[in-house]
């Protein structure tokens, strides 16, 4: 298979049929040096858009009715060709604008009836469903572009349904014939899932008998699941490469990428991820990103070891806009050196994130992650390495495994707990994870009936004299002989009701009980909240302060200590025997309150920091890098210890030959 290109400049190019003169400023030649210039060296051209026009002299399709540029596409893959770019074809699927008017009856309909997508009254797009004569539509486009051009990688777009499945006639008639009930909302979804699968089998299929070694891809929300109908694992089999569309202020947030890097980053396939150079979501004419924050977004991505795609939209007369390459410029030219570095290297970590979306008997395609959210963000302001696991690994090869709030553990994942426990593994649950364990340090489980409750230390080591709020669900427990409590349960004085209610919020606390908050034996931490989900929704600090203390206590040496402060971020990789440090402190802070994003203005500096680094040798050499500087190491009881000149924004550190088995 062709790889992926390490720094893409992806070009949307969604052009209502009400705007005039397509492609008419369209120069090869400008084109193809603005792509050199922008230090790119992989380009999109869109065979099919969103308003469902293409842009190439089609049999298949209809081209957009003023289109003058006659081959957009083929213009924009030669002039990339030209001077040395990878190419991307881009079909656009479950969202048709000009299909959805041509023939309703292939959208897909919530179960009462109604269109899913934008209403009539509304701009937006609308929903396509893929069990339709559109996929036959899709498959002769898919074999025409295949014929007519030479693209390095196809990109089918938007493959996906809701969590309501689909009611059109042929999902009823397809349900019905496969013993399945439209009226229940886990059989429509398990039968949507079923409808994409098929999809997918059916285009990959076509593909191959036509370009073998072209990869392609299936851009779907991928929702991490450890449920076996809706995880990864059913669906990357069918395509070549992965790619993580994490714009940080067109609505995924700051947290969605490390999130999905530290699940899908470990599937074996060439993985690459899209931010972009508008400065809320697609789309947004005129709008371009702070240099600062393209240059963070597209560092990160190198830290977690994935290449870069940055996205775009291309004005509708095809000319190119000078000053997007110079942004780009700037941020892959800070890139590329890392990226030498960082790519082909292997990552490093010690703790994991067993994932509890989809465990649940009673909610089995839940999408649900945000106890698995709450998790990343106390490690990830810790500077705790990490991976997230589903489940269906063979092996967990960490020291610590956290199991956030939900994790209902069946048969298999009970077993695989045991054994990892009893080869010496630490792990870490709250909420309704893994209750009725033998190796819990508690019994029973039963919803407390009060919330919130709070949390009152009975340890003297273990955070302050205070009565904590508990803003999320807790659970009533039993602590077992061997368990130590840290912590009780103390309750308000009643549930906040229309007939009991004291002043604005909840009631201040009456007093203790005996059910213990936070249990610890030799091998598990348990905390009787979801706590993790409550960091997550609330941000207060005591929750990830008792989490980093239970850390310390059940990981007394990790990989990584460091004052880092809590807006730093750090990965670790291994290349050979060195071990490099990545750390980032750029502060995103909120700032667009109106519209939910997050700004990044200026890279943030990092002062007097220090790291100490649990190694299997003595370095050789430490050098910060790329410019392979020295830097100064005090090495005793089997860890490095490093004070680091003035850091801002990004510092990447290597300890030479510090690794054993390299």
């Amino acid at each position: 298979m062709r790889p992926l290109p390490k720094r893409e400049w992806f070009m949307d190019f969604h052009t209502s049929e009400h705007i005039p003169g397509i492609g008419s400023r369209f120069d090869p030649e400008q084109f193809a040096r603005a792509l050199k210039e922008s230090g790119a060296d992989g380009c999109m051209a869109k065979a099919r858009c969103h308003h469902g026009w293409c842009y190439y002299p089609t049999k298949v399709g209809e081209p957009h009715p003023h289109l003058e540029c006659a081959d957009l596409v083929g213009g924009i893959i030669d002039a990339g060709r030209s001077v040395g770019m990878s190419p991307l074809l881009y079909i656009t699927v479950g969202w048709d604008e000009k299909t959805a008017r041509e023939h309703p009856e292939w959208r897909q309909r919530y179960p009462d009836g109604r269109h899913v997508g934008a209403p009539p009254d509304q701009p937006g797009w609308r929903n396509i469903c893929l069990n339709t004569p559109f996929a036959d539509l899709i498959e002769a486009q898919l074999r025409e572009v295949l014929q007519r051009y030479d693209p390095d990688r196809i990109f089918l777009d938007i493959v996906m349904y809701g969590d309501e499945g689909c009611s059109c006639q042929w999902c009823l008639d397809g349900m019905r014939q496969g013993g399945l009930n439209p009226l229940d909302r886990n059989d429509r979804r398990r039968h949507s899932l079923s409808v994409r699968e098929r999809f997918m089998e059916r285009m990959t299929a076509v593909a191959a008998s036509l370009k073998p070694d072209i990869p392609l891809y299936y851009n779907n929300p991928w929702h991490v699941s450890a449920n076996r109908e809706a995880c990864a694992d059913r669906f990357l089999r069918h395509q070549h490469f992965m790619c993580i569309e994490s714009i940080p202020s067109g609505g995924w947030g700051y947290d969605h990428f490390p999130f999905q890097a530290a699940y899908y980053g470990y599937k074996g396939l060439d993985i690459y991820s899209h931010t972009g150079r508008f400065h809320t979501a697609w789309g947004d004419f005129g709008g371009l990103k702070n240099p600062a924050a393209l240059e963070y977004e597209c560092l990160r991505h190198a830290a977690y070891g994935i290449k870069t795609a940055v996205g775009d939209q291309l004005h509708p007369t095809g000319a190119i806009e000078p000053y997007t390459a110079e942004l780009l410029a700037g941020a892959f030219g800070k890139l590329k050196p890392f990226q030498d570095l960082l790519l082909d290297a292997e990552a490093v970590y010690e703790v994991g994130i067993l994932v509890g979306t989809g465990t649940d008997p009673n909610a089995p395609f839940e999408t649900d992650n945000v106890p698995e959210i709450g998790a990343l963000r106390m490690l990830l302001e810790a500077q705790v390495p990490f991976r997230i696991f589903d489940g269906f690994e063979d092996e967990w090869p960490v020291r610590l495994m956290i199991l956030p709030d939900h994790v209902h553990l069946d048969d298999e994942r009970r077993a695989k707990v045991e054994r990892f426990i009893a080869g010496g593994g630490k792990v870490i649950a709250s909420g309704a994870s893994g209750l009725g364990m033998d190796a819990w340090p508690v019994e029973g489980g039963e919803v407390f009936p009060y919330r919130p409750a709070y949390l009152h230390r009975t340890d003297e080591g273990f955070l302050w004299d205070y009565e904590f709020v508990l803003y999320q669900r807790s659970w009533r427990v039993k602590a077992r002989p061997d368990a130590q409590t840290l912590a009780v349960l103390a309750e308000p004085y009643f549930n906040r009701t229309a007939e009991h209610f004291c002043s604005h919020q909840h009631a201040p606390v009456k007093g203790d009980t005996d059910a213990p908050a936070v249990c610890i034996n030799d091998s598990v931490a348990y905390l009787a909240n979801d706590i993790f989900r409550a960091y997550r929704e609330s941000g207060f600090t005591v929750y990830k302060k008792l989490v980093h203390d239970l850390l310390h206590r059940v990981l007394p040496d990790p990989i990584v200590r460091t004052n880092c402060p809590s807006t730093a971020e750090l990965t670790l990789r291994r290349k050979g025997n060195d071990l490099l440090v990545c750390l980032l402190h750029y502060c995103p802070q909120r700032r667009g309150h109106a519209i939910g994003i997050d700004i990044i203005e200026e890279a943030q500096p990092l002062v007097e920091v220090e790291l100490d680094l649990r190694v299997d040798r003595e370095p050789a050499a430490v050098t910060l890098e790329p410019k392979g500087e020295d830097i100064r190491c005090d090495w005793r009881d089997g860890r490095a210890r490093i004070a680091l000149p003035l850091v801002r924004g990004f510092a990447l550190i290597a300890l030479r030959g510090a690794l054993a088995g390299g």
